[in-house]
């Protein structure tokens, strides 16, 4: 046994001799430290508190007539023999406070002898030593790393944690967030309910990283404002999809960070350009936040306000727009936001008849975050034209025919200007007009359309014409449109000369003019010409059998005779490939009730009913 047990350096060995490999007398035997021998055989061996160290040999389970065995107070270590099951003489082994690990095997547990198998915990696994980033999450679980050989482990305890961490002292669970760089050797205690220990060191390295918000925030700025163009961009790296550390960030240009959080962002005059991203509000230590005088644009978002700690915020002499948000107008931090009028949407070129009263209220295109449009100025408007430069109101009569391009300036209180160009087109009054039409029909205001005093488009539709018209139109040159539908007795028209395309008949679905309506051919054409198809893109595959319009001129000046009628099957003043298109497809393909106009009606329609919408489709439809 003693080489295992470190016999030589025992505390008492006396007359301990293992040299011969035969054995020697019982009576020798009888007079070694600690043994007891009868019969020839060793009935009790009792070495407790004698520095016996190293393991347990297997072959004490040979000893089949050991009574007793008495190891305690030792320095012994490794698993328990099973071997030592067999010693089914046994009446005491005590072998409580060594260093024994592993489990207490069944065998064992299965004698009868008077068992004292108490042991200290033990360091199963060192603990390895660890990294963490500061700002997040930490768990561990140093249970896994003892033992106890009695299960009995009753609680644990760390010395040296960084600041955020904590140890769960049933558990054993060291979890939280650790707020502070650094490395920190920590000290884990193990104890058992006889209130023994065992303990094992390891370092905490944490790297004090910046807050992963923080870093979110930072590169949505720098990707939304096109930081790669701005002036000044040093040292911005966002090539890790992890924070850095935080001391790292705070050399980046116009950033502060104190711990691990950003504090101040000054970027004014930077050539910063895009919108501001939301996520600026996550800065929830930010106390300061310059970026005047840049080209930012868009909205201010409204998480903005949500920067409790701000005490300074300058975003004046940009380009924002909308309003100010109520979040960030109750912030009590120095706010600095003044931004210049802006377009809140383009003017569109417009259409006045020359001794016809007009009105354009341009202050609804334009708009000022700070409310605080002062005056309204135009230049280039037609004579006869002004400006109202307290409302923005245009108004007056037109006397002058002709193309006018406008431009319209908008000022504030603080001088900032924002401007927006335009076109008034002026028709010659109707007389001139009507000089050159060699026929009968008085038109009205709305009956033609103009281009100088050259006619483009007369549009007669419902207004009781019947008989013959006159050859003469023929003349005009420059017509475009002619739409002449829904009159009375529209068999009897007849017109010859005219521009080439350009027909007299009333408008229907019979697009191709071949005396039927086919949604193969010309349902298919009508929704090429609404999505915009022309020449023979329009008409390939499509022409129907004995059509009478045959080319893509042809077809196409007929369908622009039908856009604002027949084609507008919803009724809300345009003709839609995705609305009008598919509800004229189905009512063609023979659908009938809900399923004709089901997700089809565009907005603001006066037709809003399947009964409506086919009524309005049936009173073209050649077959009704």
């Amino acid at each position: 046994s003693t080489p295992t047990t470190d016999g030589e350096n025992w505390k008492n060995n006396q007359g301990w001799d293992v040299r011969s490999e035969n054995p020697p007398s019982a009576d020798d035997v009888n007079g070694w430290r600690g043994v007891k021998v009868v019969d020839f055989r060793v009935t009790e061996i009792e070495l407790n508190d004698n520095d016996l160290s190293g393991t347990l040999p297997s072959e004490l389970g040979d000893l089949s007539n050991l009574q007793e065995l008495y190891l305690y107070v030792n320095s012994l270590s490794g698993t328990l023999p099973s071997e030592l099951g067999d010693l089914s003489n046994l009446l005491w082994l005590g072998l409580n406070s060594n260093s024994l690990s592993g489990t207490i095997p069944n065998s064992i547990e299965d004698l009868s002898a008077n068992k004292r198998l108490e042991n200290p915990p033990y360091v199963e696994t060192q603990i390895t030593n660890l990294t963490v980033n500061s700002g997040e999450n930490f768990n561990l679980d140093v249970s896994t790393y003892f033992g106890d050989i009695n299960n009995n482990i009753s609680s644990y305890g760390a010395n040296g944690l960084p600041n955020g961490l904590t140890i769960d002292s049933s558990s054993g669970a060291i979890g939280g967030t650790p707020t502070t760089g650094g490395t920190f050797p920590v000290t884990v205690t193990v104890s058992d309910t006889e209130e023994s220990y065992v303990s094992d060191e390891f370092n905490i390295d944490v790297r004090p990283i910046l807050d992963a918000n923080d870093y979110a925030a930072l590169k949505a700025l720098y990707t939304r404002t096109s930081g790669e163009n701005w002036k000044n961009n040093t040292s911005w790296n966002f090539s890790s999809t992890t924070p850095p550390i935080a001391d790292v960030v705070d050399k980046w240009h116009g950033v502060t960070v104190v711990g691990l959080r950003v504090t101040e962002i000054e970027l004014n005059d930077n050539d910063l350009s895009g919108t501001l991203p939301s996520e600026l509000g996550d800065l929830s230590n930010l106390f300061e936040l310059y970026l005047n005088d840049n080209d930012l644009s868009g909205t201010l978002p409204s998480e903005l306000g949500d920067l409790s700690n701000l005490q300074y915020l300058y975003l004046y002499d940009n380009s924002l727009s909308g309003t100010i948000p109520n979040s960030i107008n109750a912030l009590s931090a120095d706010k600095r936001l003044e931004n210049p009028p802006y377009v809140e949407t383009q003017i569109t070129n417009l259409t006045v008849n020359s001794g016809e009263n007009f009105n354009l209220d341009v202050s609804t295109y334009f708009g000022d975050i700070n409310n605080n449009i002062s005056s309204y100025g135009a230049n280039g408007l037609p004579n006869g034209l002004t400006i109202d430069s307290s409302s923005g109101a245009i108004g007056g009569t037109p006397t002058t025919g002709g193309t006018f391009p406008v431009t319209v300036t908008v000022s504030d209180t603080e001088g900032g200007d924002v401007s927006d160009e335009f076109n008034i087109d002026v028709r010659p009054n109707r007389n001139a007009i009507s000089d050159e039409l060699d026929i009968d029909v008085r038109l009205d205001a709305d009956d033609y359309a103009a281009e100088g005093s050259r006619v483009t488009a007369i549009d007669l539709n419902n207004n009781s014409l019947s008989g013959m018209l006159p050859s003469e139109l023929g003349d005009l040159s420059n017509l475009q449109n002619l739409s002449l539908h829904d009159n009375d007795n529209i068999t009897s028209y007849s017109a010859e000369d005219l521009p080439n395309g350009l027909t007299v008949d009333s408008i229907n679905f019979d697009i191709d003019g071949n005396g039927e309506t086919d949604a193969l051919t010309d349902g298919i054409v009508v929704m090429r010409y609404l999505f915009q198809f022309s020449g023979d893109a329009l008409i390939n595959g499509v022409i129907g059998v004995g059509a009478t319009r045959t080319t893509a001129l042809e077809i196409t000046n007929y369908l622009d005779m039908a856009r604002e009628t027949m084609l507008d099957a919803d009724g809300n003043g345009m003709a839609d490939a995705l609305t009008d298109g598919i509800t004229i497809m189905r009512y063609l393909f023979g659908f009938g009730g809900n399923t004709v106009i089901d997700e089809a009606l565009g907005p603001d329609t006066t037709r809003t009913t399947a009964a409506a919408i086919i009524d309005h489709l049936q009173s073209f439809d050649i077959g009704f």
